[in-house]
């Protein structure tokens, strides 16, 4: 992901997927989202096209199965359809 030239110069931190994931779900205790709720909470841009798009959900649910397998975030499947929230 490009940052903008001032971040660059200023060497702001831009933390991972990872990280932006598990910050999103520890502040919301209560809540539990799907992939896809992930992707808009995060704001992470899509629309470019099919194999763009499918990218970016195969990106996040890969950062989600990792902090699943270590016991960072909780997975549960309801009605067919995974969520994932703080444990």
């Amino acid at each position: 992901m490009p940052i903008t030239k001032e971040a660059y110069e200023k060497g702001m931190y831009y933390s991972s997927l990872e990280e932006q994931i598990q910050e999103l779900i520890k502040n919301s205790p209560n809540m539990a989202y799907t992939v896809a709720d992930i992707v808009q909470a995060l704001d992470i841009e899509k629309g470019k096209g099919f194999i763009e798009d499918l990218l970016i959900y195969m990106a996040v649910q890969s950062s989600l199965k990792t902090l699943v397998d270590n016991k960072k975030i909780g997975s549960r499947i309801i009605r067919g359809t995974a969520f994932y929230s703080a444990t």
